[in-house]
């Protein structure tokens, strides 16, 4: 059973008020930030056509998606945890591409696949694991639906998105 949250419809680009505590590990006082991002793609298969060689799509799929993006206050130390997972995770798919490009210049000898095709399986595995680690660790904000007017941020605490609420003058839907 998917937990329940609490989704607070906002104007895109309006300044916000956030309560006085880290959302994510509810300490008081948050000094750090950290970058909540939803990617809304108007075409599917950009992960697939990778994996087929097809890049010149993958390309043109990258130039099609929407990013929204924001930062919300968090703990200093959760904010730097968050970033080096974060920055560890996009280095490992960066490997995962190389290793990629490794194993079809080398294809054409198939007896010199393996370790290209391991590097490729580990910094697929690497990338997941960390891209994983990344969603659990910013589950308790979530960005929910996005056009170019409204955002949608979702909150797992209800006190908190209470606060928020009123502190933007915003109505909170339970979803």
């Amino acid at each position: 059973m998917a937990a329940k949250r609490y989704y607070a419809s906002v104007p895109a680009g309006a300044e916000l008020s956030f309560p006085g505590m880290c959302p994510f590990t509810g300490l008081p006082d948050p000094q750090g930030k950290i970058r909540l991002a939803k990617t809304d793609s108007r075409s599917s298969g950009g992960l697939l056509s990778l994996l087929h060689g097809s890049l010149l799509f993958a390309g043109v799929h990258l130039c099609r998606m929407r990013t929204r993006s924001f930062r919300v206050p968090a703990d200093r130390r959760f904010a730097w945890k968050a970033g080096i997972v974060e920055f560890v995770m996009w280095t490992c798919s960066l490997g995962a591409v190389v290793a990629l490009a490794a194993f079809f210049v080398r294809s054409e000898s198939y007896g010199s696949l393996l370790v290209p095709g391991a590097c490729l399986g580990g910094a697929v595995l690497a990338a997941a694991f960390f891209k994983l680690w990344h969603y659990r660790l910013l589950r308790a904000v979530r960005l929910g639906d996005t056009d170019d007017y409204f955002l949608e941020i979702g909150f797992l605490s209800e006190p908190y998105a209470q606060e928020f609420a009123s502190l933007n003058k915003v109505f909170l839907e339970l979803r």
